[in-house]
């Protein structure tokens, strides 16, 4: 899957050429997830759910850097790139396989890692959409 979207973003620049790189940012934040997640039966009942607060015990980091690029085709091309990564513990309640008790029958703590990474292309060209020769 990762190397799909680096070949669409560099067939997507195809046909340019860069005459030279324009601004250049690079940024660190702090990331949170919150995480609500429940099953439950194909009758509505509530077999388990797992739960954690956006400032609570999930929190990580956040990284971003994105460059413009002047093109020889009347614009600027911009790409960019985000990497999210958070962890922390998420509260669970529900029940273990095959015992006969229900939910809220055993409780625990489940750590989690998560991964998010984004890229994207920007191309800000101007377009002549009509040209009467006037």
């Amino acid at each position: 899957m990762n190397k799909a979207l680096i070949a669409i973003i560099l067939s997507a620049m195809y046909g340019y050429a860069v005459e030279s790189v324009g601004s250049r940012e690079l940024s660190v934040g702090l990331s949170t997830v919150k995480i609500d997640y429940s099953e439950r039966s194909t009758r509505g009942v509530l077999l388990d759910d797992e739960k954690s607060d956006f400032f609570g015990k999930t929190g990580g980091a956040r990284f971003e850097y994105k460059a413009g690029l002047t093109t020889d085709k009347s614009g600027t091309l911009s790409i960019g790139a985000r990497y999210d990564v958070s962890r922390g513990d998420s509260d669970y309640t529900g029940s273990l396989i095959g015992s006969a008790q229900g939910y809220g029958s055993y409780k625990s703590t489940t750590l989690n890692t998560i991964h998010d990474l984004s890229l994207w292309l920007d191309d800000t060209r101007r377009y002549e959409l009509l040209n009467f020769g006037l």
